[in-house]
């Protein structure tokens, strides 16, 4: 019922961010389609006979980019074809202005200046996609998706790609893209003078600012979670160990490289100075220690131990429940028995962090499902 909720809330290809009941929803990420994409991947995997899902109907809030919100029943479809609505327009390319924007959201925005810390082609987000048009082409060889691929109008040209071609172009550049080599004369390096780590995978591609490319950051185990085909072992497991010593905390993944010119792991939000990079909080993605990363951290330890041998997985599930129990600890003593958004630098308390958040708890329960 949540799949098929956040369906019906579908406007300009994306999933809300804040679904504000669909009424109010805000459209202002660009992940969260991808991970309900993967959530519907998950579901018809795991769940018998989950593929059904797929021809579940569906009411559209939205029938169009531009319609006011509908009830129940006025506009009826399949659940794959919301699915298709999504690829195909994430192909075609996504602009809009967010509604509202003006007083009700921040009277002072300006398209060339959000807040954030990333930009360019995000390491996780090609996971995601990588994973999706994979699982894609596999329904369609099945008889279980009605769509080979998307077709879109560019320039009044026709262009279609199948989606078994969309993989096997991520699939035959990602390495060649995101592998820092340590190599330094390596051809597919084109700033090889930002390189200040080697032997991990870039944090995006193409970022407006190139040496933001170049930030190890703990967001690429999630690509190796969803798409561990995407990776050579040998490189994903080295990659994994500095990861490790460099960035897993107590509790939380510090979210940047502690060795990086701007990282800052205590986050204040009510600090109101002077400096760029830390005031109201702008280093909330600069540092602070995330809970939810570390499932897919030690999910991918555990995918690719089991590649390196029964004495490195061994070793590995014994580094898991070790890192697991710390949780369970705080779990134990936690007045909200749960686990909180985030912890500042070395684990300490956050008193800005949501106490209790509920991605903290579930990417550990799938740790613990794929032990």
């Amino acid at each position: 019922n949540i799949i098929l909720a956040f369906a019906g809330t579908l406007r300009h290809g994306l999933i809300p961010n804040l679904l504000g009941q669909g009424i109010c929803a805000r459209f202002n990420c660009r992940d969260a389609v991808w991970w309900w994409l993967q959530c519907i991947q998950d579901y018809c995997t795991i769940v018998p006979s989950g593929t059904d899902i797929l021809t579940c109907p569906v009411s559209r809030m939205y029938p169009t980019d531009d319609s006011s919100p509908q009830p129940a029943g006025v506009m009826d479809q399949p659940l794959h074809d919301f699915i298709q609505e999504a690829m195909q327009r994430h192909m075609q390319g996504i602009e809009f202005r967010e509604r509202n924007a003006g007083p009700q959201i921040d009277q002072n925005m300006r398209d060339e200046a959000l807040c954030g810390s990333r930009d360019g082609s995000a390491v996780e987000i090609v996971g995601l996609s990588k994973s999706a048009v994979r699982w894609l082409a596999e329904l369609h060889k099945q008889g279980l998706y009605p769509y080979a691929g998307v077709t879109i109008h560019r320039d009044g040209t026709q262009l279609s790609v199948t989606y078994e071609d969309w993989d096997r172009k991520i699939q035959d550049n990602f390495e060649k893209m995101f592998y820092v080599s340590h190599d330094p004369m390596d051809p597919n390096e084109k700033h090889a003078d930002l390189v200040h780590k080697r032997g991990i995978y870039k944090d995006s591609f193409g970022a407006s600012s190139p040496w933001c490319d170049y930030q190890l950051r703990p967001n690429f185990p999630i690509t190796m979670v969803v798409a561990p085909e995407l990776f050579t072992v040998e490189k994903a497991w080295e990659a994994l160990e500095i990861v490790e010593k460099k960035l897993l905390g107590p509790l939380g993944m510090k979210t940047l490289d502690p060795d990086d010119m701007v990282y800052c792991g205590d986050y204040d939000n009510a600090l109101d100075n002077d400096n760029y990079n830390v005031a109201r909080g702008f280093n909330y993605h600069q540092g602070p220690e995330w809970l939810w990363p570390v499932g897919y951290f030690l999910r991918a330890k555990l995918y690719f131990a089991r590649k390196m041998g029964k004495d490195t997985y061994d070793k590995t599930v014994y580094l898991v429940k070790n890192v697991l129990s710390r949780h369970y600890v705080h779990l134990e003593r936690s007045p909200w028995k749960g686990l909180p958004e985030l912890t500042n630098a070395n684990g300490q308390h956050c008193p800005f962090s949501c106490e209790s958040q509920a991605w903290s708890i579930a990417s550990l329960l799938e740790v613990l499902h794929d032990l």
